[in-house]
């Protein structure tokens, strides 16, 4: 599981994944003071967070804090399928993606990140919102699969 900085970075600005969380057992976020946590239903209430926002209340005042989910590698391949597709495909097209020219950065995509996170990540931005990271931030560009 990549706890980078880095990677929290990407999964920071990268919005859209953000939209998909639905806080489950074992999930992994950044909290408040910028430590990372395993998410456990017995501690946590997911019905608190909506979109990586909670609330809660302190002394009668309510406190809203920003949560960052760190997808794990099995739930970024998850979200990257496509329905109707099976997974061997959305794999192959992975493994092509990753050995072609990245349009912000120098080099393909597997000599750019660092991790499996990160890659797979990076794949799922450009497949599904055309975006790509240009080591700050996502760009939005034209799909390169």
């Amino acid at each position: 599981m990549d706890k980078s900085e880095y990677y929290i970075q990407m999964c920071t600005q990268a919005t859209e994944i953000q939209k998909q969380w639905s806080p489950n057992h074992g999930d992994f976020f950044v909290g408040e003071n910028g430590g990372i946590y395993p998410w456990i239903a017995h501690v946590h209430d997911s019905r608190e967070i909506i979109q990586g926002v909670g609330v809660s209340f302190e002394n009668g005042m309510p406190k809203v804090t920003r949560y960052i989910w760190l997808p794990r590698l099995d739930q970024l391949m998850e979200i990257a399928q496509d329905s109707g597709r099976r997974f061997e495909n959305t794999t192959q097209i992975f493994f092509e993606w990753i050995k072609r020219p990245y349009q912000l950065m120098l080099g393909p995509p597997q000599k750019i990140f660092s991790s499996l996170e990160q890659l797979w990540l990076s794949f799922i931005m450009n497949k599904n919102f055309r975006k790509q990271w240009d080591g700050q931030e996502w760009q939005i560009i034209a799909p390169l699969y």
